[in-house]
């Protein structure tokens, strides 16, 4: 049994709603390997939360493409996948690509699970 994963990275929407956030281990800190087994996104606004406009957002592995993608939501606003199960090593990165937010909006991009040596 590794270590408690519980990590975050926080972004701001640029005036056309788009926001890109990627998390991953560390390039040669920490362990190595991550195993994220729930990723969750939500708007630091809590009064926004629901309200239009309400992006949507998708997880990629590695490539914001259709190769890369691994779950999505139309409310990226708050949300959370508990099944994603990705297995990331030291490089690799979870990236969530949001779309249709409000300028200004802060939106976090979290992942929980394990991580080992």
């Amino acid at each position: 049994m590794g270590q408690l994963l519980n990590a975050s990275v926080t972004v701001t929407a640029a005036a056309d709603g788009s926001a890109r956030a990627s998390i991953g281990p560390d390039s040669g800190k920490g362990p190595a390997t991550w195993n994220v087994a729930t990723v969750g996104v939500r708007n630091e606004n809590v009064a926004r939360r629901g309200q239009t406009p309400i992006p949507s957002a998708n997880i990629y592995l590695d490539q914001d493409d259709s190769a890369g993608w691994m779950s999505g939501t139309y409310d990226g606003s708050f949300d959370t996948d508990s099944a994603l199960n990705a297995t990331l090593g030291r490089g690799q990165v979870l990236i969530c690509v949001w779309a249709g937010a409000q300028v200004g909006d802060r939106l976090t991009l979290s992942v929980s699970g394990t991580k080992e040596a």
